[in-house]
């Protein structure tokens, strides 16, 4: 048909800053790079107290794995979220599981849909990116 492939032109993100695509690579083993020149700042919250401010603000998104209907709080599901980026500041939230592979620093062994989806929940900040363990939230979700 006289078409050639290309490789290059559709594996640089325009959503996603250098250090986004950098955190990914680094601990999800995604390969992703920037076409942008600005950094993002990541910011990994482990407490209510630093999580408080980030959790109140209606103009951040908290991306849960599954259940966010059960918060009081703009939510989503990691899943939900993709194919969207008009997000500027994101607060992802990690399931237990996940979080034990974050402290251990082993994202990159979660199963394939988790990873996926986490990836897709990482890469919709276009400015500040915050983690945060789902512990930190329990106690305000709906039952």
């Amino acid at each position: 048909m006289g078409f050639e492939p290309d490789g290059e032109t559709l594996s640089y993100s325009y959503r996603c800053s250098p250090s986004v695509c950098r955190y990914v690579r680094e601990n999800l083993g995604i390969a992703i790079d920037s076409h942008r020149d600005d950094e993002t700042e990541i910011y990994e919250l482990t407490t209510w107290v630093q999580a408080e401010q980030i959790i109140n603000d209606d103009s951040i998104v908290k991306l849960f794995y599954q259940n966010s209907k059960k918060y009081p709080f703009y939510s989503k599901n990691w899943g939900e979220c993709k194919g969207e980026d008009h997000y500027g500041d994101v607060c992802v939230v990690l399931n237990d599981n996940t979080h034990k592979k974050f402290v251990k620093n082993e994202q990159d062994t979660l199963a394939v849909l988790t990873k996926n989806k986490l990836y897709v929940a990482l890469t919709r900040t276009r400015n500040r990116l915050f983690i945060i363990p789902e512990k930190v939230v329990k106690h305000i979700r709906s039952k």
